[in-house]
């Protein structure tokens, strides 16, 4: 059997997928949280973690390529685990 997949508190059962926010920067005038998605496949596999928009600017079709790939995944057809982080 299959336990939960957990980054931090965003938590994924197995053929589920799920997103959220991970704070990775507070300070009293500003907070940063980046997104991370979850697609958690109905068998054991390898991870794979893709990432966009590492130095900001005009990087938006990286973002949009992590966007989709994360809506269009079946977790049901995937083994293993796929992480998004859209905007490192």
């Amino acid at each position: 059997m299959l336990g939960n997949f957990k980054i931090r508190h965003i938590q994924a059962k197995p053929s589920e997928k799920t997103y959220g926010y991970i704070r990775v920067y507070e300070s009293p005038t500003y907070i940063a949280n980046m997104p991370v998605g979850i697609v958690y496949g109905s068998e054991p596999g390898p991870i794979l973690c893709l990432t966009g928009s590492v130095h900001g600017g005009l990087m938006y079709a990286g973002v949009e390529a992590i966007v989709r790939t994360w809506e269009k995944i079946d977790p049901q057809k995937l083994k293993g685990v796929l992480l998004t982080v859209s905007v490192v």
